[in-house]
């Protein structure tokens, strides 16, 4: 009976189940766990009930749990398509929507293992069973689904793991992209040999040196390896465990091969993704290696030559592409009753019956082995404005695409390379975009893409030449990889005409010179200006990890003491007293709470007041503001001690530190200072002395526990903040970080994780965003979400086009210190994740900010940053408009980020452990509905009323202010005065539009203030910014998009429209002579234009005070029946 891929593997991990079947950043995964991992996620999927071959997405990174997830899809008899975290959104959207993907695994949703010795039971092997959908580059403008079935896969993983000699002793680097079909040969000829798999971050692929040290360091045997790579790296640098390579995709040059063949082995692999993987292979002999050969057809594949064009035949053959008939019924064809491929591929039959690769019959190439349809380049170019027609061509060295335009309007090269960035992959992406006036033709008046390959490249307008020493050798080490000096030093690596696997030699070469190449920095775009200069201001706020580290390595006292602390025998300490730090704090105070509730020794706080009676005092308070019970059993076991955890014995008296130090159990160390604008020098005596001393205490007299509470900004806050953030990563990849509290946090966090555990067991507790109680929707102080709110309400706008972009995590108070207190006391030491399972889009958050009743236009990027540039912001504002900082450039991203409130944007939080000890307990994170941030706002809002709101509108000289006045008095309500009359007096000066910004952002702020007076629920404004954008146009033709937007978001309940049957007044604030009657039509326009309720206002001063009151009482019954009802 055949066999399938799972029962294959079923059959390896039987006969060496301990053995490691994956090896990554997380650690090791023998063959029986991956198994059992599989096997739990085949059952979650089997248990969804889903149509035969759904197809499953991925949306993991490369590592085991990748792996997992695949055999998972496999085990449960569906398909897979992989959508790593780093696919362009567009083009996720158009694999989703194309594989009809309706379900989707990421880290956070994958379960448990089975447990050791379940039956294990995949879905039966069935071999025209859709296995996966590979998308690969199209000519029609948009990728085509591959879709693979079962039946080739054993047989192709077969006949390599032979060809290539794995053994059960192999261990075998996975290089290659989740993304490229060829990994899944990386994977399966691994785990059907029983040999290791050994996996790499993305940082050390990309760096030679630290990519060759980590293959030595890992003893890697067999390794599948671009050819462009290949050529990079000297044969007499590879580690000496290396016994074979892979190549393929694309031609490697032939001395390449032969330097390397001499060595080792060396195959090279051919087959599209059209028929499973590979459908030849052939050893490369040293001596004769000359030409780019494809060898002979595997066993169960036929290869015939027609005209020319290799086509391919058996068992391998994939089913198609996904919903492209036409492209199916012209690329697989019957020959004779049985069914091929047109490879597209032009070869030759030698005499001695190899085969000969000479390139393609169509425009398709391979760039660095990924295969590139030009034709969807072109289609992505021409649909970006200004250009009106594209030609895109691959140069043959350095290999880049370049990408010729002719253009409608001027364009920006580096922006248009960022709108494909977005929509294509990133080996797609073109290294230079170049505009010309008309595309030279051929005879039948088609584009002459030899004539355009022919063209000089011209040099980049950036082109200003290196000065410093440093500039000049990074220089130098760029025009020795990208092989001209046709750039200068304000470019990009890419658009000098590098990539990514030049970043690697790049890094190699360095290596070499002793020369720092920042590989990250480079690889991110950044110049050789802004690298040079990278210590100075390149990442502003931001500070190297190694740095941090080195702070906080231990000196021979600290040692000292942890060895001293190792040779006390452990105690129990579930009746021990408990040191706490943070009671008055949001969460120490209810982490104080929990514990008292529950059996055990006394507490005892350390709080900053001046005696110990004083430090009772504040945490009574604490507990009464946040509503937390104290009843007088609890009372009898709370001690509080006057003392500061950042001074030398927290504090305390010594002969107190001394007493504690013997008695106590277990140290909750939940204190700390959150500031984001603050620098690392300023909060490193809240944040990392304090461990530092806390861990001092913990080492003394009786052996201790510490939980600690920290943050999970030591990853959202660095280099790392994409992707899945796991509880078992010890923080050892990352390079920098950004800001005051993360590094002090970051800092800290490395403290503890020195400490051996035979010292002193420690817990770390990494909380997400802390956000206020479920039930009271009380805050921590300094709540940066509540600023946000306040601040977005006051400035009425917000940039467009980020709702399901932008998200941000909500993690109650409350829920977080139950979690933390009960994993204290019923999980082992280790590192546990406190964190929101579903991060909350922008979107839902402004619409409950809505509900509240505020709302705030959307603008344009162009026009938001335009805005801030211009208009001048309070604390709240700022807050709103730099926690929004995504939402600008990169550079300014750079210097703002520090504030960046959507830290869990493109990042999943990983809590299973911490769920593994809390789901059974019943403590399970409260979904973010839209009740409880409703509640939230309550609570953000509780100082913003929201009255009914009446606006004064109009022309000038009409008897507006007035009105405004006796309708304040009459109601006893608040007024608003008009901003722009002392805005002028102030200035003394003729406006300019600028001011009208000024004018409409000051109103609206005078708005807010006086909001908080409207006890009577009633607010009168003589004038609001939708009178300015009149003004604005009626002066100078024209208004800021951002003040239009705002003022359109403007939230009056009735606006009263005073009509011009007044005598004109002069006055020297006025704007403009006695032309009002246009101006008033304006007005009018203006209020039905946006759909505003209004009132014109006309006759007598009696006549018209008469007819305001009558409409704003009629407003206010209004508002009373809706209240009622």
């Amino acid at each position: 009976m055949q066999k399938g891929f799972m029962d294959a593997f079923a059959d390896i991990a039987a006969r060496y189940g301990h053995q490691v079947a994956i090896e990554d950043k997380t650690g090791m995964t023998t063959y029986d766990l991956l198994l059992r991992r599989a096997a739990a996620i085949g059952r979650m999927l089997q248990n969804k009930n889903l149509p035969a071959e759904s197809v499953i997405g991925i949306s993991i990174e490369k590592s085991a749990d990748y792996i997992a997830a695949m055999l998972g899809v496999w085990y449960a008899g569906l398909a897979f398509a992989p959508l790593p975290p780093s696919l362009p959104a567009a083009r996720r959207d158009f694999i989703v929507a194309d594989a009809d993907i309706r379900v989707f695994l990421d880290v956070v949703s994958l379960p448990a293992p089975l447990p050791a010795g379940t039956a294990i039971t995949p879905a039966p092997y069935d071999a025209a069973r859709l296995a996966y959908v590979m998308h690969t580059s199209g000519s029609t403008g948009t990728p085509k689904g591959v879709a693979v079935e079962h039946r080739g896969i054993i047989s192709v993983l077969e006949q390599q793991i032979a060809a290539f000699g794995l053994t059960p002793q192999s261990r075998s680097l996975f290089y290659l992209s989740i993304s490229f079909d060829a990994s899944l040969s990386d994977i399966g000829t691994a785990l059907l040999s029983g040999a290791a798999l050994v996996i790499a971050d993305d940082e050390t692929l990309r760096d030679g040196a630290k990519l060759l040290k980590f293959m030595q360091s890992r003893r890697i045997t067999h390794s599948d390896l671009p050819p462009s790579l290949l050529r990079l790296i000297a044969p007499e640098d590879a580690p000496d465990s290396l016994e074979t390579i892979i190549i393929g995709g694309e031609a490697c040059p032939p001395d390449a091969v032969r330097a390397w063949a001499k060595r080792l082995n060396v195959i090279n692999v051919y087959g599209p993704t059209e028929a499973t993987i590979c459908t030849s292979l052939c050893p490369c002999n040293a001596e004769t290696w000359q030409k780019p050969l494809l060898g002979a057809a595997m066993d169960g594949v036929e290869y015939r030559i027609i005209d020319g064009e290799l086509y391919i035949g058996g068992v391998q053959l994939a089913r198609g592409y996904l919903n492209l008939p036409a492209l199916n019924a012209r690329k697989f064809v019957t020959l004779d009753g049985a069914r091929f491929y047109r490879t597209g591929d032009r070869v030759s039959l030698l005499k001695n019956g190899d085969i000969e690769f000479h390139g393609r019959i169509d425009r398709q190439f391979k760039l660095r082995g990924q295969l590139v349809e030009p034709d969807e380049i072109e289609t992505q170019l021409a649909a970006c404005a200004g250009i009106r027609k594209a030609a895109v061509i691959k140069t043959p060295a350095p290999a880049q695409i370049i990408a010729y335009v002719t253009t409608t309007a001027k364009i920006d090269e580096a922006a248009l390379r960022a709108q494909l960035a977005a929509k294509l992959p990133a080996w797609m992406v073109p290294s230079r975009i170049l505009c010309i006036s008309s595309f030279p033709l051929t005879a039948t008046g088609k584009t002459d893409y030899a004539a355009l390959a022919a063209l000089p490249l011209p040099t980049n307008n950036d082109s200003a030449p290196p000065e410093s020493p440093a500039e000049k050798a990074l220089w130098d080490l760029w025009r020795g990889v990208i092989g001209h000096g046709r750039f200068g030093i304000d470019q990009s690596f890419y658009s000098a005409g590098g990539d990514s696997l030049g970043i690697i030699r790049l890094t190699l070469d360095a290596a070499r010179a002793k020369i720092d190449a920042a590989p990250a920095q480079t690889a991110e775009g950044m110049s050789i200006r802004e690298i040079a200069a990278r210590g100075i201001n390149a990442e502003p706020f931001a500070m190297s990890a190694d740095d941090l580290r080195a702070r906080v390595s231990f000196d021979a006292d600290m040692q000292g003491r942890i060895t001293t602390a190792a040779q006390r025998p452990q105690m129990d300490a579930a009746q021990a007293p408990i040191f706490l730090t943070g009671a008055t704090g949001c969460l120490g105070s209810r982490v104080l709470a929990a514990l008292l509730a529950s059996d055990g020794g006394d507490i005892y706080c350390l709080v900053r007041a001046e005696d110990d009676k004083a430090a009772r005092i504040r945490i009574e308070k604490t507990f009464v503001k946040y509503g937390l019970p104290l009843p007088p059993a609890h009372a009898a076991r709370l001690h509080a001690i006057a003392g500061d955890a950042s001074l030398p014995w927290l504090g305390m008296d010594k002969n107190q530190y001394d007493t504690l130090a013997q008695s106590v159990g277990a140290v909750y160390h939940c204190a700390a200072t959150v500031n984001m604008l603050a620098d690392f020098e300023a909060l490193a005596p809240a944040n990392l002395d304090a461990v530092r001393e806390v861990l001092n205490f913990a080492l003394m007299g009786r052996r201790k526990d510490i939980h600690a509470a920290s943050t999970l900004s030591v990853f959202v806050s660095t280099d790392q903040n994409k992707g899945p953030l796991r509880e078992d990563d010890k923080l050892e990849n990352v390079r920098r970080v950004y800001g005051g509290y993360a590094q002090t946090k970051f800092a800290a966090e490395c403290l503890l994780l020195n400490v051996p555990e035979d010292a002193c067991r420690i817990w770390h507790y990494r909380f997400g965003l802390l956000t206020g109680d479920t039930q009271s929707g009380a805050a921590p102080e300094r709540d940066f979400l509540a600023l946000f709110g306040q601040g977005l309400a006051a400035l009425g706008v917000m940039p467009d086009g980020l709702d399901e972009k932008l998200h941000v995590d909500i993690t109650p108070v409350d829920y977080a210190a139950r979690a933390m207190a009960h994993l204290s006391q019923n999980a082992p030491a280790d590192i546990y994740h406190i964190a929101g399972k579903t991060p909350l889009p922008l979107g839902r958050l402004v619409a409950a900010i809505k509900r509240a009743g505020y709302t705030a236009g959307r603008l344009a990027p162009a026009d938001w940053q335009e805005m801030l540039r211009t208009r001048e912001m309070n604390t709240a504002e700022s807050a709103a408009a730099l926690g929004l900082c995504r939402a600008l450039p990169p550079d300014d991203y750079a210097r703002h980020r520090i504030m960046d409130l959507f830290q869990a944007t493109d990042v999943t939080f990983d809590t299973r452990k911490a769920d593994t000890y809390l789901l059974p307990a019943g403590i399970i994170w409260p979904e973010t509905t839209d009740a409880l941030l409703d509640l939230y706002m309550s609570q953000v809002f509780r100082g913003y009323k929201k009255p009914l709101k009446i606006c004064l509108f109009g022309p000038e000289s009409t008897g507006k202010s007035t009105l405004a006045e006796k309708l304040a008095a009459h109601y006893a309500a608040p007024l608003c005065a008009e901003y722009a009359k002392g805005y002028i007096e102030e200035h003394g000066r003729a406006l300019g539009i600028n001011d009208m910004g000024a004018i409409a952002a000051g109103q609206r702020r005078a708005e807010r203030a006086a909001q908080d007076e409207a006890e009577s629920g009633l607010l009168v404004c003589d004038t609001d910014a939708l009178t300015t954008t009149v003004w604005s146009h009626w002066l100078f033709n024209d208004c800021p998009a951002w003040v239009e937007t705002m003022a359109a978001a403007s939230d009056y309940d009735l606006y009263l429209l005073m009509d011009i049957d007044t005598v004109w007044v002069d006055d020297v604030h006025r704007y403009l002579p006695d032309n009002r009657a246009d101006f008033l039509s304006r007005c009018e326009a203006v209020l039905q234009q946006h759909g505003r309720r209004y009132q014109k206002i006309s006759g007598s001063w009696a006549q018209k005070f008469d007819a305001a009151c009558r409409a704003v009482d009629a407003i206010q019954t209004a508002a009373q029946e809706r209240q009622a009802a």
